[in-house]
């Protein structure tokens, strides 16, 4: 399966998506379309954003979602992966805080909203 590129990123969707569909600018991260056994809308590793291919319901949606995990890759960038990374602070996050009031989640959620397009 070959990518194609919508503003400066590899997108891997199996041809379903077109750049236009996606309202997004996306100058790093890669997204794949996959099936996951477990009910993530999305997860990111790195700079790789991994989207289950049967929960997003539009392309608004996915825009949203996309969104979300791009500020976990720039998380990943600001904190590394290793000591004391981000994989670690948010584990520490997540039990401390719960989910809902994970500040790395929070900060996801806000640049759903706020971040450019």
């Amino acid at each position: 399966m070959r990518p194609f590129v919508a503003n400066g990123a590899a997108i891997i969707l199996k041809g379903i998506l077109r750049a236009k569909d996606v309202d997004i600018n996306l100058p790093r991260e890669t997204i794949y379309k996959i099936k996951m056994p477990w009910k993530f809308l999305a997860f990111t590793c790195g700079e790789h954003i991994f989207v289950n291919n049967l929960l997003w319901k539009s392309y608004d949606e996915l825009g949203r979602i996309i969104r979300h995990e791009r500020q976990h890759a720039e998380q990943f960038r600001r904190y590394g992966w290793g000591g004391i990374g981000f994989i670690v602070r948010y584990a520490v996050a997540q039990i401390v805080y719960g989910y809902a009031a994970n500040p790395f989640e929070m900060e996801a959620r806000f640049a759903e909203i706020n971040a450019p397009r």
